[in-house]
């Protein structure tokens, strides 16, 4: 910071903290400057994103599921009692760990 003063009449470089008539002119009243240096860092971020969702089909698991369920109650007319309780508890099982694998929802997320 820099600070500097003159006479508002004649131009006489003055102290700035002079409050008297001016030496040269012998008239009142001086203009006083302040420099202020300063460095100032300014930074800015635009963060864009680009989503995309979408279910992917997996084809074979899903005919594999269509035929188990169209199967497991005809496997039940040949095969009575216990066996065919085993077999529709099996299918029924495979079935439930299955189907979640026929339809996946994917998201791909891409940053810009």
């Amino acid at each position: 910071m820099s600070t500097t003063a003159q006479c508002q009449h004649c131009g006489m470089e003055l102290e700035p903290t002079h409050i008297d008539p001016c030496p040269n002119c012998g008239k009142q009243g001086k203009n006083v400057q302040v420099v202020l240096n300063e460095i100032v860092h300014l930074s800015d971020e635009v963060l864009v994103t680009k989503t995309h969702e979408f279910y992917a089909k997996n084809f074979k698991i899903t005919v594999l599921l269509i035929l188990m369920f169209v199967v497991s109650p005809i496997l039940g007319l040949f095969f009575g009692g216990t066996t065919g309780l085993v077999l529709g508890v099996i299918l029924g099982g495979l079935g439930f760990v299955l189907s979640p694998h026929a339809i996946l929802k994917t998201r791909t997320i891409e940053h810009l």
